[in-house]
């Protein structure tokens, strides 16, 4: 297909996914590549046979919704994130679920995309890429040496992370090591963003009692530790996973769409941006997590 051809693309279904989004007041972060695919054959996290075409196919869904190209919009979306846990299985692993390729090829992938759309939108940032684990550091090591081989410097105005687990503190933990590496590498001014968070004890065995967790006060208790502890540590977005109608949504009932516990974390937290200004807060239980806020007023 011809990338300059409007009739090459099909947006129907995502332009209303977006004006859905838009309706409610909430901005989009929009990801340039697959969701995470469990079936036996793949089909969007393939590798792309053309890296370059890749990018010029993104470009023109950039410019659909921020530009007006092809009956388009001009929505002015900031963030734009290649790709999603492309280091979620190893480059021996058969039928992996995230990227298809090794971690070498994705590298490559990346540089020849960001820097083609960074090239093309540079007020707008791009970013990624949606790593599954920081910790081991080994895939990120490589992904950053990559960027900056040869005194070169990819574009990076975001680095993307996610991150599962029963500790709150774990999030505290990953931002620094994600704050450390990239100023190490030069990417001092890359934003850091846990763009994918919950209650998890374990993918297996423990999955089923996760998921009752993360729909009760254990989950809420959770969410509203986890986000106290990513403001303290200086986190540039945290993204819940999530608030669809699925398992991993603590906010609101599947079916009917009532607030469950784990909305009241969010009205909380709420009500203290809307303060505007962090104030000291601490406590004498490391167990124990909190933040505080004051208005313009005292």
């Amino acid at each position: 297909s011809d990338p300059n051809n409007p009739s090459s693309y099909d947006f129907v279904v995502t332009d209303n996914y977006l004006r859905e989004i838009r309706s409610v007041g909430t901005a989009v972060y929009y990801r340039l590549g697959s969701k995470i695919e469990h079936g036996v054959k793949k089909y969007g996290t393939l590798p792309p046979r053309d890296n370059a075409k890749w990018a010029d196919i993104c470009a023109h869904i950039i410019a659909h919704y921020n530009e007006g190209w092809a009956d388009g919009f001009r929505w002015d979306i900031q963030y734009w994130e290649i790709w999603n846990e492309p280091d979620l299985d190893p480059d021996d692993a058969a039928n992996k679920e995230c990227w298809g390729g090794t971690a070498a090829e994705f590298y490559e992938f990346y540089r020849t995309a960001a820097t083609a759309l960074k090239a093309r939108f540079p007020h707008l940032k791009i970013g990624g890429p949606a790593v599954a684990r920081v910790c081991p550091s080994d895939w990120l090591d490589g992904f950053l040496a990559a960027l900056t081989r040869d005194g070169e410097r990819v574009p990076l105005d975001f680095f993307s992370w996610h991150q599962y687990g029963t500790e709150p503190k774990a999030l505290a933990a990953q931002q620094a090591l994600v704050r450390e590496k990239l100023n190490r590498a030069g990417y001092s001014a890359t934003e850091s963003i846990c763009n994918e968070w919950n209650y998890v004890a374990g993918w297996t065995d423990k999955f089923i009692a996760s998921v009752e967790a993360i729909n009760g006060i254990k989950g809420a208790a959770y969410t509203a530790a986890g986000m106290c502890a990513a403001q303290h540590a200086g986190m540039d977005m945290l993204m819940y996973y999530d608030a669809r109608p699925s398992v991993f949504n603590g906010l609101f009932d599947f079916y009917t769409m009532r607030p469950l516990k784990g909305y009241y974390p969010f009205l909380a937290f709420s009500e203290l941006y809307a303060l505007g200004n962090q104030v000291e807060s601490h406590t004498d239980d490391p167990d124990l997590y909190a933040a505080a806020a004051v208005g313009d007023g005292g």
